[in-house]
């Protein structure tokens, strides 16, 4: 494999595993004999990673998901509120940008203020 293929399987590894840094680390790595038995038997690094790790990449991936529901149903027991004049607004109140962080902590100030434009029927 050249330097470039190399270079974008250390890549393509380091995105699914941010540990991953080097051809080093990931030798460090619980069951690098697996992971360098599928890339002598003829797999691609990537897939040779993929394929060692496929449980561990599983879980991570539920769990973000499970996160992600979390954030969000955290966040959907906002109901839309009435505008004053019946018009949209647009900015978010501090006090209620801080009800949002007291409520969801995890979301980014962004997030709240999209839901809460979402809700008000600006968004």
């Amino acid at each position: 494999m050249s330097e470039d293929g190399e270079a974008r399987a250390l890549a393509a590894i380091t995105a699914l595993e941010p540990e991953v840094t080097s051809f080093e680390s990931l030798s460090r790595l619980p069951e690098s004999e697996d992971f360098n038995r599928r890339v002598l038997g003829g797999d691609t690094l990537e897939d040779a990673f993929k394929l060692t790790y496929f449980d561990k990449l599983l879980r991570r991936g539920a769990n973000e998901a499970h996160a992600r529901a979390r954030r969000e149903a955290a966040l959907a027991h906002f109901s839309p509120l009435p505008e004053p004049g019946g018009g949209a607004g647009q900015s978010m109140p501090e006090d209620v940008l801080e009800s949002y962080r007291l409520l969801c902590p995890g979301c980014s100030d962004e997030e709240y203020r999209a839901h809460y434009r979402k809700n008000r029927g600006a968004g």
